[in-house]
């Protein structure tokens, strides 16, 4: 009847946070630490399993929104937070599980750095707390772009470019001196 209340069970949801640790290939400490990198989060595909390390994202599914926001990017000290994460409800299965895995992906290398060849990395999120990930194994780092070999170029290139010219301008001098001396003996 209209006016009348109903009563209803109370659902609670338990929400979990992330940090990573972003850096370049072979550093540690607060040496290497990257700015700039790209991630995205996917729903696992074994979002309760006990061990995280295995989880992939789930087929065909897109990137997971968190306040309305899909794509995450490393600080100035390397830090990619990814705060509010579902872990479980007092509802559905898992109920009130204390975690949840998800996995990362990187879209996006830092400027000068090429992306992982496996862009994507299994997390685990706990209900309650921040997890800092920054020791995955392997660790999320990137290396730098290899510097093409450039054409010969600077004041070794110059001089050797100068001196090319310089002896191409003489031989066709030469020639053409040559050529008159023939044109006036034969007239």
């Amino acid at each position: 009847k209209p006016g009348q209340s109903l009563d209803s069970n109370t659902v609670t949801t338990r929400w979990g946070s992330i940090e990573v640790l972003k850096r370049a290939a072979g550093t540690s400490g607060q040496n290497g630490l990257l700015k700039g990198a790209e991630f995205e989060v996917y729903n696992a595909d074994l979002p309760y399993a006990p061990n995280c390390g295995v989880a992939k994202p789930v087929e065909g599914e897109g990137p997971v929104s968190v306040g309305g926001v899909t794509k995450f990017v490393s600080d100035a000290n390397g830090v990619i937070t990814i705060a509010g994460l579902f872990v479980s409800d007092s509802v559905n299965p898992s109920i009130n599980a204390s975690q949840r895995c998800y996995v990362l992906k990187e879209t996006k290398a830092p400027a000068g750095y090429v992306l992982p060849t496996s862009p994507f990395t299994p997390v685990q999120v706990q209900a309650g707390v921040t997890t800092i990930a920054n020791n995955f194994n392997p660790a999320i780092t990137n290396t730098q772009q290899e510097v093409p070999e450039l054409p010969l170029t600077g004041a070794a290139g110059q001089v050797l470019l100068i001196t090319v010219g310089i002896a191409g301008v003489a031989i066709a001098g030469g020639l053409m001196m040559l050529n008159r001396r023939r044109t006036r003996a034969q007239v």
